[in-house]
Parts: C-alpha cells; sequence; structure tokens
C-alpha cells in the first residue's frame, strides 16, 4: 500500500511539474500596469474604531521596535480633540506595553504625536487623524499611522 502511496504523490508531481510549463501563453508580457487600481485604501473607522484601531497598531508596533519598558513618552498634539484620542490611545495602550508618560520633552525618550485635521476634500464632518511615535533625538519615526474618522450613520 505505501508503494502505491509513494508512486501516486510522485506521478502526481511530476503532472504538475510538466503541465506547469504549458500554462503560460507564448510571446512577450505585456508592458506596464496589468491590474489597475490596486492601491493602498483609505482607512476609515468611527471614533471608538479608530481608538481601537491605533491602539492595536502602536502596541503591535511597541513589540516589534527597539524600546525599553519604562521608557518615558510625551504625547504632543495639534488641537484639544488630539490631546484627549492621544491620551485615550496611550492609557489603553499602556496596558499592553509598559511605558511611562511625561509632561516635558527634557524627561522623554520619546515623542508621541497625534494629529487632527479635517478633510476639505470628503465628506462633512470626515477628519484625518495621524499618530507617530520618534525618538526625541530627532531619528526618524519608528511607527505611523495615518486614518479617517467618519462621522455617525444618524449625523451624515
Amino acid at each position: 500500500m505505501r508503494k502505491i502511496q509513494y508512486w501516486g504523490v510522485f506521478a502526481a508531481w511530476v503532472l504538475v511539474l510538466c503541465g506547469g510549463c504549458t500554462c503560460l501563453p507564448e510571446g512577450e508580457p505585456p508592458q506596464g500596469r496589468i491590474v489597475e487600481g490596486m492601491g493602498a485604501a483609505k482607512q476609515e473607522f468611527l471614533l471608538a474604531n479608530g481608538v481601537n484601531y491605533m491602539v492595536t497598531e502602536l502596541a503591535t508596533a511597541c513589540l516589534t521596535i527597539p524600546i525599553k519598558a519604562g521608557s518615558r513618552v510625551q504625547i504632543l498634539s495639534n488641537s484639544a480633540v488630539a490631546a484627549v484620542l492621544g491620551d485615550r490611545v496611550f492609557s489603553q495602550m499602556s496596558d499592553f506595553v509598559a511605558l511611562q508618560k511625561v509632561d516635558s520633552t527634557a524627561e522623554a525618550d520619546y515623542i508621541l504625536t497625534s494629529t487632527w485635521l479635517a478633510v476639505e476634500s470628503a465628506a462633512a464632518g470626515t477628519f484625518e487623524w495621524k499618530m507617530s511615535l520618534a525618538p526625541v533625538d530627532g531619528e526618524p519615526s519608528l511607527w505611523h499611522s495615518t486614518i479617517y474618522i467618519k462621522p455617525p450613520p444618524n449625523q451624515q
């Protein structure tokens, strides 16, 4: 019985190997893009879902980038809304990653930036929310994410 299974698998492998050569059409491949519209899709969320997304993204990033437990982070923002959201993300993320919040750049090891902007070209009430995490010493950002917050369905 084992010999039959072996030869059956071997025969299937040979057929796949030989059949693969005839799958592609003859001639030169087409020039340029073959499939259009495969760019990154704009990620739109309701506010609570957007906060959860940012928490997940940042906590996951902190597991893969060189950040020591106990590092100090200052949150900077461009508006009151961005400040509240940045604080909310940091407080929920601190359940997963051991970081400390500080109030001055002199004490901080990292800067967590939260930016909230109205999107002019989108539907009324749509906002762009960007967050990034970078070392204080001015090195490039270790993590960044941009999402779009849409108004609740009953307010559109």
